[in-house]
């Protein structure tokens, strides 16, 4: 291999390298916005879930036999 083909594969592997980096930091981007949303979507979730319990117990104060004064 000449000096020179040497040299014009390791300025295209530098280059290849940038664009994976490229590529990786979008990915990132994405996947950092998903997980946000999927997060969100527990929380909202579990504010559901222990609102209906609440209204449920504000109702009739007991469950599974055991009673629950004040809420």
């Amino acid at each position: 291999m000449t000096d020179k083909a040497l040299k014009e594969l390791i300025a295209q592997t530098f280059k290849g390298i940038a664009e994976l980096r490229e590529s990786q930091a979008k990915t990132d981007a994405k996947l950092n916005k998903v997980a946000k949303m999927l997060g969100n979507i527990g929380n909202n979730q579990g504010d559901v879930a222990e609102e209906f319990f609440y209204n449920s117990l504000n109702h009739k104060k007991d469950l599974a036999g055991i009673h629950y004064g004040h809420l």
